[in-house]
């Protein structure tokens, strides 16, 4: 199965007044948060790997490369609009993604086996009936930054609502998806009304009762989106990021 990483937006909040650079390229545990998320994935058993590359894109490229270090091939998608919404990444991918896959943030860190549990448990689905899915978290007090995570609202493993600014909701976002391209239509719809998120689209999704939870259950995950939340990360995670 292929997988998909969003990469292209610019990191506002990590880089600060720094010199800029990709926050994909940030360092963990002696790894780029983005190498973590590739090595995650292809342990799971992925065997192809799009990455959609914007802001400094050249840079990133570079310091990547193909896949030949991390056993699995890497092909990369521009998108030359990346100050849009992350749902125009995913869109990007259009041409090159005609079979379900798996889609993953370059800053959303998992314990391998989590990633083990969603990628296997979708790639059985792909011979019965693949559905839209997101991995979402119910340990609602675990959550490091609940204020900016994406909330969502499910019932019997379907998502009603999902936004960051819901008042009512029993899971988290968790930034990894199974989707068949279907998703793309959706995406379609978001953004005639002029949202370009991936929560627009996976709404449109929820709103045709389309669009299925699954949870993610005791295992760790944390979304990199400042300083701060890197140093939590190499300290919450350093009994099994290198695992």
């Amino acid at each position: 199965m292929d997988a998909l990483i969003v990469a292209a937006g610019k990191g506002t909040r990590i880089n600060g007044d720094d010199h800029p650079k990709p926050k994909p390229l940030f360092i963990c545990k002696g790894k780029y948060l983005i190498e973590h998320v590739i090595l995650r994935l292809k342990k799971a058993g992925i065997t192809h790997i799009y990455i959609v590359v914007g802001f400094m894109k050249e840079t990133l490229i570079s310091a990547i490369g193909d896949g030949a270090k991390y056993g699995v091939p890497i092909t990369y998608i521009d998108n030359n609009e990346f100050e849009k919404a992350n749902g125009l990444s995913v869109y990007k991918a259009k041409p090159f993604l005609t079979r379900p896959f798996i889609l993953a943030m370059s800053d959303h860190i998992f314990e391998q086996s989590a990633v083990n549990q969603f990628v296997q448990s979708m790639q059985r689905t792909l011979t019965t009936n693949p559905r839209c899915t997101l991995y979402t978290d119910k340990k609602l007090d675990q959550i490091s930054d609940v204020e900016d995570a994406t909330k969502v609202e499910e019932d019997n493993q379907k998502i009603v609502h999902i936004h960051k600014k819901l008042q009512q909701y029993n899971a988290i976002d968790t930034g990894m998806f199974f989707f068949t391209p279907k998703f793309f239509t959706a995406l379609e719809k978001a953004q005639s009304s002029g949202d370009y998120s991936i929560t627009g689209g996976v709404q449109v999704l929820a709103s045709e009762k389309r669009m299925y939870t699954f949870d993610i259950g005791p295992f760790l995950w944390m979304d990199i989106d400042t300083k701060k939340e890197l140093t939590i990360l190499e300290e919450k995670f350093n009994a099994f990021l290198d695992h």
